[in-house]
Formats: structure tokens, sequence, C-alpha cells
């Protein structure tokens, strides 16, 4: 059968308006899921997914987890106990690799770590990024990050207390866990809290004591003097029952250190 021309036309200007075909990708896409409602010091899991929105199955995907870090120095470790992760993930040192296999176009996969975490005055953070042997052209989604929401513990401080206070000394500590790292640079002392709001350090010099006050619930503030100069200013906060951690500044030293202070 043979066409006319008009009809050749009609069939040369379809195809031509037709819309091109997206050449075959895959699309990777992260995001990271957490449980409300942890306190610190208290195992929780972090789901971390990976999803494939292309038109093509993603192979040998690769999942990259950058657990949260200490300020310790010159070795860094991960801020917090990894209790466990997802089949077919491995940890070296603070990283955590996913090998995922092939996720095809349209499905996700999950991998978790459940891990407990202290508290700390810098932000608690996960990031991850996935990766594909398989061609991509969108790359924007290929990364997450997440700030862990903790929350602290109501601490009764029914004065006078008797209280142990432990400590290490360091520059940018941002918890007593980087003290615990290293049991050998705590130091400790003993200390009454006292009904009258004074401190006072078990054993110490004379004039050596301080003024304690309970701004909220989980919020103990402490001033520290030498006679009548300030030695040091403690802001801590309840990580348990009967415990509160935080740091401790030095007025004009680059030196800090980070307390725990638990009540007898």
């Amino acid at each position: 059968m043979k066409l006319k021309t008009g009809s050749l036309v009609a069939l040369a200007a379809t195809l031509v308006s037709a819309p091109a075909l997206a050449a075959p990708a895959a699309n990777l896409g992260v995001s990271i899921s957490a449980p409300s409602g942890v306190n610190v010091y208290s195992a929780a899991t972090y789901t971390f997914t990976v999803g494939n929105t292309g038109n093509r199955n993603a192979s040998n995907v690769v999942l990259t987890i950058q657990l949260p870090e200490t300020n310790t120095s010159p070795q860094v470790y991960v801020m917090g106990v990894v209790n466990s992760l997802s089949a077919g993930c491995t940890r070296t040192g603070t990283v955590v690799t996913c090998n995922l296999g092939t996720i095809n176009k349209n499905t996700s996969k999950s991998s978790t770590v459940n891990i407990t975490l202290p508290y700390s005055t810098d932000p608690i953070v996960f990031d991850a990024s996935a990766s594909t042997s398989t061609h991509e052209e969108n790359f924007a989604n290929n990364d997450a990050s997440h700030t862990a929401a903790l929350g602290l513990y109501s601490v009764a401080v029914s004065a006078p207390e008797n209280a142990t206070n432990r400590h290490c000394t360091g520059t940018n500590l941002s918890s007593f866990y980087e003290c615990e790292l290293f049991p050998s640079s705590i130091s400790s002392f003993d200390s009454i809290l006292e009904t009258d709001g004074s401190v006072t350090l078990i054993g110490a010099d004379p004039g050596l004591g301080g003024d304690w006050t309970l701004v909220g619930p989980d919020y103990l503030h402490i001033e520290y003097y030498d006679g009548v100069d300030l030695a040091g200013t403690l802001d801590a906060r309840g990580v348990s029952a009967d415990c509160f951690e935080g740091p401790m500044i030095f007025p004009g030293s680059s030196y800090m250190a980070m307390y725990e202070v638990c009540l007898q």
C-alpha cells in the first residue's frame, strides 16, 4: 500500500514532535530516620535507606555512613558505643560501609546502626552517602545528614547532697565520654552541695569552694572560687537519675574540662 504525500508529511510531523525518551540511568537517594524519645546513654537504632527512583536498576550499590566523631586528638573515635550493624555492613574506625548489591528501579534497601550516644555540647551528626557502578545523572540526593535529638534526665537535688566529681582536662572537649576513653586522664574529688547554695570541697585547701544552683530540673550550674577569684564555671546537664555532665570553663585559659557530677 502506498501512502499519499499528505500522509507522509503528517507522519513525519508526528515523529518529530514525539518526546524523546530519557536515557536509562539510576537515581539514588539517601534518607536517615531515628526513633523519637531517646535519651542520652540509651541504645537506639538509626535506619539508613537508599532508594532508586531512576529508570534503570542500580548495580553494586555501596552505602557509606560516617558515624559521629569525638574531638580527641590525634586519634578520633566514634562518639558513642556501636552495639550492632545490619548484615552486610562493616565498620572501620568511624566509618560504616554497607554493600547493598543491586537496587532495582523504584525500590529501596535499608541498613541499620544500633548505637548508644552520650551527652555532648556539640551536635552529634550522622552523614551518609550512596554510590553505584551504574550510570547516574543526578547526584543531588546521594547524600544525607542527621543530627541526633537526645533527651536529658531530671535530677532531684535535696540539699545537702554529697557528690562525687570526676573530670579530665583538655581543649575543645564536648563530652565526658571523651574522658572515659582515657581512664588514666580522669581525676576525682568529693563535694557537698549545701542547703544555702554553697559548695564544700572535701579535703580542699581553705578558700576553695563554690556556689551551686539548679537552673532547671536537668541543669546544674556551679561556680568555683579560689578565695574571691572565680576559678571555673560548670554548666552540666542531667544524664541519668542522679548524674550531671558538662563543661567546666576556666577564665582566661585555653584549657577546659569535662565534668561528671553524681549525687551519692
